[in-house]
């Protein structure tokens, strides 16, 4: 086929144009019409196309198993949860065993997880694999409803909240120009329609960022998985050691006095709730499942397709919170050595399963019900035990002072029940 250049061309004049299929595309330079040619090649496309000139750029989520995903999706999918025990697994305290938070301000119901509610207010939380995400791997959610009739007042608040580590929430860079954002992604469901607000503040309560979340009526009563995106706070105090790095609250019900000026923005003042939040828990029975909570630097959230690969083995989850809370498990029956230290009474000393964040506050489920092997190899009743942190490496159980002659001793259990030498670092 002939081809009938134009007689002037100006500089970057194309021919032929429009393209013509099996026909490459010339540019004139100024001197000669030429071909786009790559390392001494000349690609010719069949449809008269040109090779790209500017990276690619993916506007949404791959599909397909071969498409190709944008750095951000894989950023997010790759990255570390910030949330502890955001999958809801670990219950290590209470196991599914309902617990009542009556006017107290917040109670831990499951690992790093807490309920709280205000004066008057009654509402019960659990950890429950009974009712279950749509997302079959993911089993465990957090439980909390109302047991009483509530009516909301200025002061008063119903929310989860979990108070995340210095160290862990420092990767973001947050109280100084140049922080990164944080994306956010949860499953969550509600019994009724209305407005509920996600808020992230610092761990001393003077910056907090409200997003509102609307439950429509054809949403109540079914699982939905939600997403949003939180800019760097530029300012305020953010803990960067083992402190109260960040504050993350789920809000079902808030008066004004916890209402921000506006939603979506930074504000200087301790807010919980968004303008628009509704009481999410209106009558007896109304509740909430959360679970599937996740939380990694950037500007892209956990797809919900990806949301169950963030889910860490059993094993690495409770290790996590075992950072801020342990039990050492004593069966009825089962003997432990008691060592004998002259002057200093007698311990059985013992390491705790990780470094825990500080030395622990140390308590036993019950302080009756222990035993001794004595030098006439008797059975005798202790008469004090106590537990003691050393540092957030090692405890103790001390039996006190049990004979003098510096002999070690057998020690046991015999109350009937399984007890518990529980370790605490939380906040």
């Amino acid at each position: 086929m002939a081809l009938d250049f134009p007689a002037t061309p100006t500089v970057g004049q194309k021919y032929p144009q429009p393209a013509i299929g099996g026909v490459p595309v010339y540019t004139w330079d100024g001197e000669k019409w030429a071909i786009n040619v790559t390392m001494g090649k000349a690609p010719i496309y069949s449809d008269g196309s040109v090779p790209m000139v500017a990276p690619l750029t993916l506007i949404n989520p791959p599909v397909a198993a071969t498409d190709a995903a944008s750095k951000g999706y894989a950023d997010a999918v790759a990255g570390d949860n910030l949330i502890v025990n955001g999958f809801m697994d670990i219950s290590q305290e209470f196991g599914t065993t309902a617990q009542i938070v009556a006017a107290q301000g917040a109670q831990y119901i499951l690992d790093q997880w807490t309920a709280g509610n205000t004066t008057g207010i009654q509402c019960s939380g659990a950890y429950t694999t009974a009712f279950p995400s749509p997302d079959p791997a993911i089993p465990a959610t957090f439980q909390y409803y109302a047991i009483n009739p509530i009516v909301v007042g200025a002061g008063d608040w119903i929310g989860n909240h979990q108070a995340i580590e210095g160290n862990r929430w420092s990767v973001l860079g947050w109280g100084k120009p140049g922080g990164k954002s944080v994306a956010i992604g949860f499953w969550m469901h509600f019994a009724v329609a209305g407005t509920f607000s996600l808020a992230v503040l610092n761990g001393n309560g003077t910056r907090s960022y409200c997003v509102p979340f609307t439950v429509t009526p054809a949403q109540a009563g079914t699982w939905v998985y939600r997403t949003a995106v939180i800019p760097p706070c530029t300012d305020g105090t953010w803990d960067k050691g083992n402190g109260v790095g960040a504050r993350f609250y789920f809000i079902m019900a808030a008066g004004s006095n916890y209402t921000a000026p506006s939603a979506n923005a930074w504000h200087s003042g301790n807010y919980i709730a968004a303008p628009g939040q509704t009481n999410m828990f209106p009558g007896v029975g109304n509740g909430s499942y959360l679970t599937g909570v996740t939380a990694v630097p950037g500007t892209v959230p956990v797809p919900q397709a990806q949301c169950a690969s963030m889910r860490k083995s059993f094993d690495d989850d409770l290790r996590d919170c075992q950072r801020y809370f342990s039990m050492r498990k004593y069966a009825n029956g089962t003997a432990h050595i008691l060592s004998k230290y002259p002057g200093a009474g007698t311990y059985d000393p013992y390491e705790f399963p990780v470094p825990m964040r500080v030395g622990p506050t140390m308590s036993h489920t019950s302080t009756a019900g222990w035993t001794y092997t004595n030098g006439s190899a008797q059975s005798v009743a202790l008469g004090s035990v106590a537990a003691y942190a050393w540092d957030e490496m090692r405890g103790t159980f001390n039996a006190g002072a049990v004979d003098a002659d510096g002999v070690c001793r057998l020690y046991q259990n015999a109350s009937g029940a399984t007890q518990y030498i529980k370790a605490n670092a939380r906040f």
